[in-house]
């Protein structure tokens, strides 16, 4: 068998493997947000802005950190590692830098305490057993430790749906 044969039956092998396990190099948002450096597809990236430190919500779920002013508009904060399951991290004194998501709006903003430099790195694009929802926004994790959040799924997360009924 010549060497070029082998280096197509090379190809082929990784082709016929199921995406699931291959992983893609792709340029990601970086932030940090309570020590944990996390990575999201720039695409669901609209903006980051400082803003005046969120109004908590009466009653609100542990995630929501509030609302704050943006721009003469109200938007909804939330807080990602408490989405996550893990702790809550302290509040911004004054303001706090916010990674405002969405794709044609300003759909949420998340705080967070730096933006760092895009990286381009290998996602995992396996399919992990998701036992809540919370695990389920997580695409993977690169060799490196950047969990790299699912956009699509962050924005479409029941838990981050403003109840819009009149109901009391």
């Amino acid at each position: 068998m010549s060497d070029e044969h082998q280096i197509l039956e090379q190809r082929a092998r990784t082709l016929a493997r199921p995406r699931s396990t291959l992983a893609e190099r792709s340029t990601l948002a970086v932030f940090e947000r309570a020590g944990v450096r996390y990575a999201i597809d720039p695409r669901f990236v609209y903006e980051v802005a400082r803003a005046p430190r969120p109004t908590a919500l009466p009653r609100s779920e542990r995630h929501w950190l509030g609302v704050t002013s943006l721009h003469g508009e109200l938007i909804a904060v939330a807080d990602l590692p408490v989405l996550l399951g893990d702790d809550a991290a302290t509040h911004a004194e004054e303001s706090t830098l916010l990674l405002v998501l969405g794709v044609e709006a300003r759909e949420l903003a998340i705080e967070v305490d730096a933006v760092l430099e895009p990286v381009r790195a290998d996602v995992p694009r396996h399919e992990p057993p998701h036992t809540d929802a919370a695990s389920s926004l997580i695409e993977g994790v690169t060799e490196d430790g950047l969990r790299v959040v699912r956009g699509e799924r962050l924005l479409s997360d029941p838990r981050l749906t403003v109840n819009s009924s009149l109901e009391t």
